[in-house]
């Protein structure tokens, strides 16, 4: 596994996964483009009451502040709706609510990088072994990103462990084609 330590920009990596993914950079312009999203989502399960105060909030024409909502349950029902995938939609949410905390959020990454890597974890996506250690090493660093309802380390272990290998899957294959 040490070829592939020297072979991959590890900072550039993790630098990637601290940020807001960009499928879901403009999710507040993508709901705006519906008139009625308000009502759909609603009937999918967002617990908002106000329209005007969730349209003034997550609504927008063009690019403004990005904000996401406080509750997971109404960010995960936005991102259905919008087709995020799970490993965007934790991410962007580690991203957001853990920007006061970036340094330790890179270490976070860091951390988990090193364990797919050392313990030669690549292989296996879904290793137990693996995905009881990360959701262990983020029940100990869970209050750097947990805003609002809590946090379920052992999805959030998968999705940040599935974000790192393909991460490193698009790294090979780039690797791969400039070779």
């Amino acid at each position: 596994m040490n070829e592939i330590s020297s072979v991959i920009d590890k900072d550039a990596i993790i630098n990637k996964l601290s940020r807001i993914p960009d499928t879901v950079v403009d999710f507040q312009i993508e709901l705006g483009k519906d008139q009625n999203v308000f009502g759909k989502l609603v009937k999918l399960g967002i617990d908002y009451k106000d329209e005007k105060r969730f349209k003034k909030m997550y609504l927008l024409e063009e690019e403004g502040e990005f904000i996401l909502p406080k509750k997971k349950s109404n960010w995960k029902v936005i991102c259905e709706y919008l087709g995020i995938d799970n490993t965007d939609k934790n991410q962007a949410w580690i991203s957001h609510y853990g920007r006061k905390h970036i340094n330790e959020i890179k270490g976070i990454y860091r951390h988990i990088f090193n364990l797919c890597i050392d313990g030669e974890y690549l292989s296996g996506i879904d290793n137990p072994e693996l995905i009881n250690k990360v959701a262990n090493y983020l029940e100990e660093k869970k209050a750097i990103f947990e805003e609002g309802e809590g946090t379920n380390t052992m999805d959030l272990a998968k999705s940040i462990i599935s974000a790192i290998i393909n991460e490193l899957s698009f790294h090979q294959v780039k690797e791969i084609k400039t070779n």
